[in-house]
Formats: C-alpha cells, structure tokens, sequence
C-alpha cells in the first residue's frame, strides 16, 4: 500500500480492532483484511474503496450488534488518528 494517508488509517483502525481482541489478516495484493472473534463468533472483510468512492467498507454489511461494534470501532480510530 503506497497511498500514506490510507496506511496510516488502516494502522490506526488494524490497532484497535486488535486492541479489542480481534484476530486480523491482510489480503495478499489488496486492501483489504480479514477481521475474526478468535472464538469464530463473527467474520468481516475490512476494505478500502479506491476512487471514485474513496471509503472504508466493513463486509458483510448488516445490521448486527457485531458489526455495528466493529464500525464503531472503526469511526473512533478515524477520528482519533486523522
């Protein structure tokens, strides 16, 4: 990933998620990782959306309390490493 203002989002969001006791793995080529509960309870795919979206996605997108936790997480880390 050569793109530094999304490096550096993705260190400050992959940081938290661990802090929180997710297991984290990157997709090989692509920005993109996949996010676990070591307990197997939940499974996502973090990605970054080139242009023209330009945006995190947490897949699959649903409804969950797990998911929402985990955008939240998300949006924190974001906001505090800009």
């Amino acid at each position: 990933m050569t793109n530094w203002p999304i490096y550096r989002a993705a260190v400050a969001i992959l940081s938290a998620l661990q802090a929180h006791g997710y297991d984290i793995h990157k997709l090989t080529q692509q920005s993109a990782w996949e996010i676990n509960r070591p307990d197997g309870s939940a499974h996502y795919l973090l990605i970054w959306l080139p242009r023209p979206v330009e945006e995190w996605a947490l897949l699959p997108n649903d409804s969950s309390p797990e998911h929402q936790a985990l955008w939240t997480l998300i949006q924190n880390a974001l906001e505090t490493n800009p």
